[in-house]
């Protein structure tokens, strides 16, 4: 849920935007959305609470400015906090670039952005969430080659989920928006536009999610400074390959997408990198073995998916269906669901195990 509201939040107000009668109108809906965001924000706090009051806690003010746990955590969050706006950062480089474009570019990656954020915050928030409280058990007690497991299994998860929804994103792209967006001032040449930035964007999906387990790994250490230089070296080569796609090779808003999906290949890569450096437990056989298996399982059923849509196609073309926001419904409920069944038959087939034993017993226990 509290992946999810965000991201809803924002598919609402993406939905609605196309069809705003007024200013008046824009407005209000704007406000309204704002409104039921801080009142969402709220309702995931609240849920919270019995569960914690039974486990003991008791909110109670307390202004104790020298305490070394508060110190110790003022220590951690300021360059944790530096670290996590980068993508922040980011999309405010990249509308500045798109700027340049027109109007229309900056809405495309905008919407664009928003659906490839979805599966990283439901995956990626969700596997850390289950993952974080084992890695940080295992560092309390000293068990590094737990740790390592731990972490390498989380990274496992984070492919076997986000690497066939980044191939779906990136070969039904287009349906997907026109489902979504296309209504009202939102046209055709605007979701083939959006999905251009999707298919770019997808890229990078699964680096982005593998980045949300990484950086917590790192600060369960003790250490945000890693993560928060990394950070900022992406973003400066992120400035660096927006110049180049824009003012070198012309190609357009494709090109920023693009630039933020290197980006996030890279900040992912130095993660990997300097976690491996500093302490040598993650299982990369392991790790590059899995990924072998989930890549060859994806790709098959990406292969699939795109041989099935061709053909879907070519018959809702032959019997003179429009392209439209129903056909695409259509398309995303005949060819979805069957990709989905597909891979999962080849992960069992190949080995590839759905959920890691580790991970499914620690997130019990806590």
């Amino acid at each position: 849920a509290f992946a999810l509201a965000p991201q809803y939040m924002q598919g609402l107000w993406g939905g609605h935007h196309g069809g705003t009668a007024s200013v008046a109108g824009a407005g209000r809906a704007m406000v309204g959305m704002a409104v039921g965001t801080l009142c969402g924000g709220l309702a995931q706090w609240t849920v919270q609470l019995p569960q914690l009051w039974r486990n003991g806690y008791r909110p109670r003010f307390e202004l104790r400015l020298g305490d070394p746990d508060f110190l110790a955590v003022l220590r951690l969050m300021g360059p944790a906090v530096l670290g996590a706006a980068a993508v922040q950062i980011n999309v405010f480089v990249n509308s500045n670039f798109a700027s340049s474009l027109g109007d229309r570019p900056i809405s495309w990656l905008n919407y664009a952005f928003r659906l490839m954020q979805f599966p990283i915050g439901v995956f990626g928030v969700a596997i850390t969430t289950a993952a974080l409280p084992a890695m940080a058990r295992a560092l309390g007690q000293k068990d590094h080659g737990a740790f390592g497991q731990t972490l390498t299994q989380a990274l496992e998860l984070v492919l076997v989920l986000t690497l066939p929804a980044a191939l779906a994103l990136s070969i039904c792209g287009e349906p997907i928006v026109r489902l979504l967006y296309q209504h009202g001032r939102f046209t055709a040449l605007d979701a083939h536009a959006t999905a251009q930035a999707c298919a770019a964007y997808a890229v990078g999906l699964p680096a982005y999610a593998a980045i949300k387990v990484l950086q917590p790994a790192f600060i369960a250490q003790g250490d945000a400074r890693t993560p928060m230089r990394i950070s900022l070296a992406a973003v400066a080569f992120n400035v660096l390959a927006n110049v180049v796609m824009i003012r070198v090779l012309h190609v357009g808003h494709a090109g920023l997408a693009w630039s933020t999906s290197l980006m996030a290949l890279l900040n992912a890569a130095l993660l990997l990198t300097a976690l491996e450096r500093r302490r040598r437990t993650l299982q990369r056989r392991q790790l590059l073995g899995q990924a072998a298996r989930i890549g060859l399982c994806a790709a098959l059923s990406a292969a699939a998916l795109a041989i099935g849509q061709r053909l879907l196609l070519a018959g809702l073309s032959r019997h003179g269906v429009a392209a439209t926001s129903m056909r695409a419904a259509v398309e995303l409920a005949l060819l979805l669901p069957a990709m989905a069944l597909l891979y999962l038959a080849a992960t069992v087939l190949c080995g590839v195990r759905a959920l890691p034993q580790r991970l499914r017993r620690h997130h019990a226990g806590d």
